[in-house]
């Protein structure tokens, strides 16, 4: 929103996997991360350390969407829960808790009024929702045609961990897209 404010503030937008039009998760993916990053908002898990954290992922429903990222790169369901429980540590509870309050996180988030009125470049980094992306496909185009300057890239085969997926892809989309910049 920031861009489209104080459009002279900003000189260049870079928007990582997140859609553009409805600015929300998809029902499937706020379950999948209300039930991997859940406790990280209770009270009790403040205080846990990463052992105690680092339950198993749960099992996901046959024709669910396809798991995220680290468990997809690393596998073992005890390492990714690991890894999870690290990252929570550091994590304000309040940031997830907006996530899963998808009215509150979307509160004055209108794409039409909004995403016209940016006139910096932006570039929308779509990951691929084959592999747990979010941003579904046909948000894209209409995005595209209501920014005055967007460039679209899709990273294929790339979760929406894309920068622990594969760093490198992300990277030289940012890099090209700055470069143009």
């Amino acid at each position: 929103m920031l861009a489209a404010c104080y459009p002279r503030l900003v000189r260049a937008l870079i928007v990582g996997d997140s859609p553009p039009l409805s600015g929300h998760v998809l029902s499937a993916h706020a379950r999948i991360f209300q039930n991997a990053f859940g406790r990280a908002h209770e009270p009790s898990s403040s205080s846990a350390s990463h052992e105690e954290s680092a339950t198993p992922w749960p099992e996901r429903p046959a024709g669910d969407v396809p798991p995220l990222g680290a468990r997809a790169r690393l596998g073992k369901k005890v390492e990714v829960s690991r890894l999870r429980a690290k990252h929570l540590e550091h994590l304000d509870p309040e940031v997830l808790a907006t996530v899963f309050d998808q009215g509150r996180m979307n509160q004055g988030y209108n794409a039409h009024v909004l995403l016209p009125a940016i006139r910096c470049p932006v570039l929308l980094l779509q990951a691929d929702p084959e592999a747990g992306g979010l941003t579904p496909h046909e948000e894209i185009a209409p995005a595209l045609a209501l920014l005055p300057r967007g460039k679209h890239v899709f990273l294929k085969g790339v979760s929406h961990a894309w920068l622990h997926d594969q760093p490198e892809q992300g990277r030289k989309a940012i890099a090209d897209f700055l470069t143009a910049v």
